[in-house]
């Protein structure tokens, strides 16, 4: 899948460390970028594939995504969790 469009309303936001995670099965399923609808405004945000965390056993933990182009002002990270 490359992008997929997806509301931020089960997201969990952290704003200290600015960081909105939710989990794989929540989003609908891996994608390298995401356009993200804020649930409160309707602003739309995309974000592309920066980080892919695995364990030592090489299986997939988490995925981290960041602003891209116009975006890019925005100082968050998207982290999508494999369930």
């Amino acid at each position: 899948m490359l992008r997929s469009t997806v509301s931020t309303k089960t997201m969990t936001w952290d704003k200290k460390s600015r960081l909105l995670s939710a989990e794989v099965s929540e989003v609908g399923g891996w994608s390298s970028e995401y356009t993200l609808v804020s649930h409160i405004t309707g602003n739309k945000v995309l974000v592309s594939l920066v980080h892919e965390e695995h364990d030592s056993e090489r299986e997939l933990l988490w995925r981290d995504y960041k602003p891209t182009n116009a975006d890019i002002r925005l100082n968050m990270t998207l982290r999508i969790f494999n369930d």
